[in-house]
């Protein structure tokens, strides 16, 4: 009954990260006045149900559009680590490296547990390579990420953990539109519209959203490493036991 419960919610949430980014969208779309959507001239004569209909139909296509457009977000928090981190020079910490000290100093002081991340990363990566390495030459890090085979592997071996990362995926994904939604109001908004203060607004609700993805996103990716862990340090404790 948990289980079922837990699923709901989730379908609620994903249902909302389509349908809630898509009616902003086309609130936005309708302040164009070359672009509006006339929904409301179209749905004349229709009943109070036909035009929600319509409306729920424009809002869940918009959003999905948005949903899909804005996937490209999902490797900034890889690549805001990896920066923070100076991992692409040398693989290694570049504590010294001056040019971009203080920009690393900013970026862990905004994201401080990105060593964490890398941690954690670089434990699953071992249990992924020993998996399902031997499949791509030894390296899968292009086909499946770690984040992919934690994803994949707690969705087929336990359900629950799966749960408890979707709840923050899901979350992640409805911030993720936001940001992208939010970001075109922020540019559409001052065409036909004279108040160009709340395009500023808009805009700084677009970061937020920015930072709230980048965040669940981080958070996701946490728990699905730290529960394949923990799935590793159970099995490995059976082998012992059972010696």
């Amino acid at each position: 009954m948990n289980t079922i419960i837990n699923n709901l919610n989730i379908s609620l949430l994903d249902l909302l990260s389509v349908l809630l980014p898509g009616a902003t969208g086309l609130y936005f779309l309708n302040q164009i006045s070359i672009l509006k959507l006339g929904v409301g001239d179209l749905s004349d004569g229709m009943g109070e149900w036909e035009r929600g209909l319509i409306y729920f139909g424009a809002a869940y296509f918009v959003g999905y559009v948005i949903y899909a457009s804005s996937s490209f977000l999902d490797g900034w928090y890889d690549a805001i680590k990896r920066y923070g981190l100076g991992l692409d020079q040398q693989n290694k910490f570049l504590e010294d490296d001056k040019r971009n000290s203080f920009l690393r100093r900013l970026v862990r002081w905004m994201f401080p547990i990105i060593k964490e991340t890398h941690t954690l990363v670089m434990a699953v990566v071992e249990f992924k390579n020993a998996d399902i390495g031997e499949h791509f030459d030894g390296d899968s890090k292009q086909v499946i990420n770690a984040y992919q085979y934690s994803f994949r592997r707690l969705m087929a071996e336990q359900p629950a953990m799966f749960a408890e990362v979707e709840r923050y995926y899901a979350t992640a994904r409805f911030f993720r539109s936001m940001t992208l939604v939010l970001f075109f109001g922020a540019l559409v908004w001052p065409i036909d519209n004279e108040n160009r203060l709340l395009a500023v607004w808009i805009f700084l609700l677009s970061v937020i959203a920015l930072f709230v993805f980048i965040n669940r996103w981080r958070k996701a990716n946490h728990v699905a490493y730290k529960n394949v862990i923990v799935l590793e340090g159970l099995a490995n404790r059976t082998k012992r036991q059972a010696k």
